[in-house]
């Protein structure tokens, strides 16, 4: 698996939640917004740290690479190959984990904290933006799939009616796809997403 450090911190940092989720559940619960936002900003930091690298990369590279760059090339150049490969991913990402948060947030006021913990929307969207696109899309498919099959195991075989939780299966998740990626990463559906 080829460690990248958008992948370590990611992995790095959904393994810190989830060791605080199993063992400090109250502080988790008290700082979990403050996550969600030092998730943002560490993705930012390391899409800000492959730009400087790869605009350092082409300073010091000889010709042609140098001609990316100015005076030969307008910047406009670099700031899309640098936003095309670094940041679209995550931005987009970024966006979907607000959607998610909002609406996870509005649902659950709506129906009297029924169906989330409070601090689970944040966990789902920090886990959202640090997977990274089209990777969310998967990860999102595959909670779905298996909290249905959680549930239907619960009803079928345990023949008991209850409202389930899936508290402690977003993060375990989310690690599993970060684990998965460079399996991921060849299959036809990944590839057919990527920006």
């Amino acid at each position: 698996m080829k460690l990248e450090i958008n992948l370590i911190f990611s992995l790095v940092f959904l393994i810190a939640l989830l060791v605080t989720q199993i063992f400090r559940r109250p502080f988790l619960g008290k700082y979990a917004k403050q996550a969600y936002f030092v998730a943002i900003g560490g993705v930012a930091l390391v899409a800000g740290i492959y730009s400087y690298l790869q605009f350092m990369a082409w300073v010091s590279a000889p010709p042609p690479a140098r001609y990316l760059l100015p005076p030969y090339q307008s910047i406009n150049y670099f700031l899309f190959y640098v936003f095309a490969r670094y940041w679209a991913n995550y931005i987009l990402a970024f966006l979907l984990s607000l959607l998610t948060l909002g609406g996870a947030r509005w649902l659950n006021r709506r129906y009297g904290e029924r169906f989330f913990y409070p601090e689970e929307p944040y966990l789902i969207a920090s886990a959202i933006i640090l997977i990274g696109s089209p990777l969310w899309l998967f990860y999102l498919i595959s909670v779905l799939a298996i909290y249905c099959l959680y549930i239907l195991i619960w009803v079928l075989i345990m023949r008991k009616n209850i409202r389930v939780s899936f508290y402690y299966f977003w993060l375990p998740i989310g690690i599993a796809f970060l684990l998965a990626i460079s399996w991921l990463s060849t299959t036809k559906w990944f590839v057919l997403f990527k920006i």
